[in-house]
């Protein structure tokens, strides 16, 4: 190609400039109408007119730390790390608090809102909060009324008494030792004492001090004037009674008796009969069980309870034996039974019952509800539902057998008989 040759004005040879490393020169200006990819480094004085030299110090940049000694004005700005200025908005940065750390606030300070201490606030001595001396406030504090909807913690004592030692609380079960002394009426489902004494002046409503000579304490001797009753089971170690127990004469009782233990030689004058327990034959006598018994054999008593029991067997409907019932039961649950002879079953008389595996004879008119299959029907007078079926079976033509017909027969249209 000659040198003079253009291409769309533009000499090819001015295209190829290069250094001795071999990087392409560019010493006029370049406009750029579409991205510029560059795989290597560029090195340019101005770009867009804005000059590049020294740029790292005249340009905030994102991704690396710089010191800005420069006073710039941010309309808004957000930090989302730790930022360090001599001071924001012309205070100094020790003017502000910090939400974290301890520290110390020397002078005046007027607070517009709501201000809330998560921790301690100490007050020099003297100084003054809304015009008061909290120093003052240390050695005693009355509030004519104060609520407080969170936790109050007090190192003294609230109206002279002392909330951890002088207090029980009535929602929890405490141990307390010491004396204590309820003014009022005080109820409780369960006090437990251990070696304490209690003074009541009334207790389940009963006056203590007027009843306290009709009292029998459990594990102290007492003599006890007139009848005793008890409703549940009693263990005595010693139980002296001059009166009955349960209509037995105790006295009598214990000198007819052969005791277990005896200090003294007992004498029998009568005789003595000892049943064991696999004894089979006839013991006489009332005896009275105070435990169940199993009989595993035959129990033929003339009692059991005060009821005859010849007279009660013929009561009772018993499950093996054969029985003619006269009275009416009534059984609520299922029964399966082999052999029942009774006159009316749930209101139903047997009499007009029919069984399907046995022949029976109805007598009147009988209307089924439903189709109707059976084997063999007998009627005496041969009418079914209005059809009179012996009239019907002389005059019908059965297609399976033979026949005669003694009238003519008419035929709308052809028959075929085979």
């Amino acid at each position: 190609m000659l040198d003079s040759v253009k291409i769309n004005n533009i000499d090819p040879y001015s295209l190829d400039k290069l250094d001795d490393n071999g990087n392409l020169l560019v010493e006029g200006d370049v406009t750029f109408n579409a991205a510029l990819h560059v795989a290597e480094d560029v090195n340019v004085e101005v770009i867009n007119g804005l000059a590049l030299k020294g740029i790292e110090d005249r340009y905030w940049r994102k991704s690396t730390d710089q010191v800005v000694d420069v006073s710039p004005n941010i309309v808004e700005t957000t930090f989302r790390a730790a930022v360090t200025a001599r001071n924001i908005n012309s205070h100094q940065m020790e003017d502000f608090l910090s939400v974290t750390g301890p520290q110390t606030i020397s002078g005046a300070y007027t607070f517009q809102g709501l201000v809330t201490v998560d921790g301690n606030l100490k007050v020099t001595d003297g100084k003054e909060i809304d015009g008061v001396d909290v120093s003052s406030l240390k050695e005693n504090l009355n509030f004519g009324k104060l609520i407080i909807s969170g936790d109050l913690m007090l190192g003294g004592n609230l109206n002279g008494w002392n909330v951890v030692t002088d207090f029980v609380r009535l929602d929890q079960s405490l141990h307390h030792t010491g004396s204590l002394t309820f003014s009022d009426k005080t109820t409780a489902q369960a006090l437990q004492l251990s070696s304490a004494n209690i003074m009541v002046h009334s207790l389940n409503g009963l006056n203590v001090e007027a009843a306290k000579a009709d009292l029998v304490i459990v594990n102290e001797d007492a003599s006890i004037a007139g009848p005793l009753k008890f409703t549940s089971s009693i263990t005595a170690t010693n139980l002296e009674v001059g009166g009955t127990v349960d209509g037995v004469d105790i006295v009598d009782l214990v000198d007819r008796s052969l005791k277990k233990n005896s200090a003294t030689p007992q004498t029998v004058t009568g005789s003595i009969t000892v049943v064991p327990q696999n004894y089979n034959g006839v013991i006489r006598g009332r005896k009275t069980f105070t435990k169940p018994v199993s009989i595993s054999g035959n129990f033929n008593p003339t009692t059991i309870n005060g009821f005859d029991v010849a007279q009660l067997s013929d009561r009772i409907l018993t499950k093996s034996t054969n029985q003619n019932v006269a009275s009416k039961y009534t059984i609520d649950g299922d029964v399966t039974a082999k052999n029942v002879v009774a006159a009316q079953i749930d209101g139903v008389l047997a009499s007009n019952l029919l069984l399907l595996d046995e022949t029976s004879i109805v007598s009147g008119t009988v209307d089924f509800a439903d189709n109707l299959l059976v084997a063999d029907v007998t009627s005496d007078s041969g009418i079914l539902d209005g059809c009179n079926l012996l009239q019907l079976n002389a005059s019908t033509i059965w297609r399976d057998g033979n026949g005669g017909c003694g009238n003519p027969i008419q035929h709308g249209s052809e028959k075929s008989f085979g």
